[in-house]
């Protein structure tokens, strides 16, 4: 995810409580620039995406924060994948 690239490992710790709406505002960014990113490979033959969690484990962050700011992104990404054909591992 760009935003690891963009504000590192403690400012994605951080910014689930400093700033929940910019967060939200990066994270809806990320999904709308991950869909076209599907449909192109999907358009090359790919069969599908393995999705891994590195940073969102019950080890790092709540259980709140999960449903917050991992799950319902990864299930608008997932649901996109699925309508592209493609099958995902997560």
């Amino acid at each position: 995810m760009a935003a690891y690239s963009m504000i590192g490992f403690q400012g994605l710790m951080l910014i689930q409580h400093d700033s929940p709406r910019l967060f939200h505002a990066i994270l809806q960014r990320e999904t709308a620039r991950l869909k076209p990113l599907i449909d192109a490979w999907a358009a090359a033959g790919v069969h599908g995406i393995f999705a891994k969690e590195v940073w969102s484990g019950a080890d790092i962050i709540s259980a709140r924060s999960y449903e917050d700011f991992v799950f319902p992104y990864n299930q608008d990404v997932f649901h996109h994948t699925s309508a592209a054909g493609l099958h995902t591992i997560h």
